[in-house]
């Protein structure tokens, strides 16, 4: 049974680091839903949020939720609204409170421990002017990003500022 082996492997992989990843890929394209992958075992292993980011392939979004949960790891938190200006090489993500019902039907695999959703962040990614895709002048299209959290007030992040590690976007 598939799905069986596949929770099977998310088990083991969570036994073995404390958290896995889980990819979603819409098969038709033309539905205009963006890849999205999310992390299991967060909520279970580490008391934080499930992380989830949207629009860009697995790989990529695996690059930037690893270095993410490193530090949940070590005892970092991130909580909506929070800015980090660490993971991406000169531009910030925005961590954005995913509400209980559009958890409820993306984030599938966290019932592997449990019969209740955990909370979840969506880890927001900003166009190459340092806007969000809530901010007027929005470089990209919508469907980039699936937009499941409850939007920070940030509308921009200022690329010339220097050495800016974390700030509040809420």
């Amino acid at each position: 049974m598939k799905s069986y082996s596949i929770d099977k492997n998310l088990r083991e992989t969570i036994e073995k680091h404390g958290w896995a990843s889980v990819a979603v890929f819409m098969v038709d394209k033309d539905q205009g839903q963006p890849p999205l992958l999310y992390t299991v075992g967060l909520h279970e292993n580490f008391n934080h949020p499930e992380l989830l980011l949207s629009g860009i392939p697995a790989r990529t979004a695996m690059g930037i939720l690893s270095p993410v949960v490193d530090r949940i790891k070590a005892g970092e938190s991130f909580s909506h609204g929070q800015m980090d200006s660490r993971v991406l090489d000169g531009y910030p993500i925005c961590f954005a409170e995913i509400g209980q019902k559009e958890a409820a039907t993306t984030l599938l695999k966290t019932k592997l421990f449990s019969d209740r959703l955990p909370p979840a962040l969506q880890v927001f990614w900003p166009d190459q002017k340092g806007n969000f895709p809530w901010a007027p002048g929005y470089a990209l299209n919508d469907s980039h990003q699936q937009r499941l959290g409850i939007e920070p007030k940030l509308i921009q992040f200022d690329l010339t500022m220097p050495n800016v590690q974390e700030f509040q976007c809420a």
